[in-house]
């Protein structure tokens, strides 16, 4: 993995079932670290196992045990990604980004949330309606002040 682009090197990237993968450009046409999906990673590991097969064969007692460890770490990582796989199933049933947007949309539309304009509209007609009831309150006033004045 020391060709591999750190930034890109695990993790997922771009869409579903999709994670950066370094390549080998002996197995492929691939030269650099690329977005493969676990099929084309599974197939990769077939590709290495089918270069090593051979080479079993040939190899003496002291690189039987180095072919050997090789063989291993392939079965690892074809579990591994078999886990991976596994866990990216998951995955496909999450809601995008624009599903989530439209039911938080379509949420506060059809609930009896108050707007910005609506409130304004409140606040507008309360101040009204104070304003309405001093002018009546001070006419009122004023009237019951002339009557009593009246009667002395």
């Amino acid at each position: 993995m020391s060709n591999a682009n750190p930034k890109n090197s695990d993790g997922f990237i771009g869409g579903k079932n999709v994670v950066a993968f370094p390549t080998n450009p002996g197995l492929s046409t691939h030269s650099k670290t690329k977005a493969l999906s676990i099929k084309e990673m599974q197939k990769e590991i077939m590709g290495i196992k089918e270069l090593i097969n051979p080479m079993l064969s040939l190899t003496s007692d002291e690189e039987s045990d180095d072919v050997e460890k090789l063989t291993e770490r392939i079965s690892n990582l074809e579990r591994d990604v078999a886990v991976l796989k596994e866990r990216t199933k998951k995955l496909d049933d999450l809601p995008t980004k624009a599903e989530i947007t439209g039911l938080f949309t379509d949420s506060i539309n059809n609930s009896n949330i108050a707007t910005k304009d609506h409130v304004n509209s409140k606040v507008e007609q309360a101040t009204s309606n104070i304003i309405k009831w001093i002018i009546a309150t001070t006419l009122t006033v004023g009237g019951l002040v002339i009557a009593i004045i009246k009667l002395f």
